[in-house]
């Protein structure tokens, strides 16, 4: 859920610093303010107490638990949301806009179909398998391009 700080600002005329924007906004999320005060690197305990009794801040908290409570009892619908993407294209201001809104639409009803992915799996299901593979089978198994660029056979020399 997303808050509008600006709106609350613009609809009380008051404008607060970038800490006091994040403090108002831990605590309209429900956040304790002594937590969110101490997040945002706010000290002593006394200023964000203060700050709780402060008008601007106390109004701006008031608005904004309102824009909370307006969208908690809000039932997301299919028929919300087409509703809602129908707006979105026709208010869209460039053709990009519409076109994402089309297709979502789109999307979200089922018009198009499925894409079907077809997956196989080549799977050893024993040891005995693997024991009775040939090193290039090995190798190709395990994803690896070893071709020789010169054809010539390569000696690797191991001590045991």
């Amino acid at each position: 859920m997303s808050i509008s700080l600006t709106l609350a600002e613009q609809e009380s005329g008051v404008f607060l610093t970038s800490q006091e924007k994040a403090f108002c906004k831990g605590v309209a999320q429900g956040q304790p303010p002594a937590i969110v005060a101490k997040t945002i690197g706010l000290t002593p305990q006394k200023l964000w107490m203060d700050w709780m009794e402060r008008k601007d801040i106390t109004h701006v908290l008031a608005l904004l638990k309102h824009q909370v409570d307006q969208f908690m009892g809000v039932e997301v619908t299919r028929e919300l949301l087409n509703t809602m993407l129908f707006e979105a294209h026709a208010t869209s201001a460039t053709s990009m806009e519409k076109i994402a809104a089309v297709r979502e639409l789109g999307k979200m009803n089922g018009v198009y179909a499925p894409e079907k992915k077809e997956i196989t799996l080549q799977a050893v299901t024993k040891v005995e398998q693997l024991e009775s593979m040939t090193d290039a089978e090995l190798v190709e198994r395990a994803g690896f391009d070893v071709t020789l660029k010169n054809r010539e056979p390569v000696t690797i020399e191991h001590e045991a």
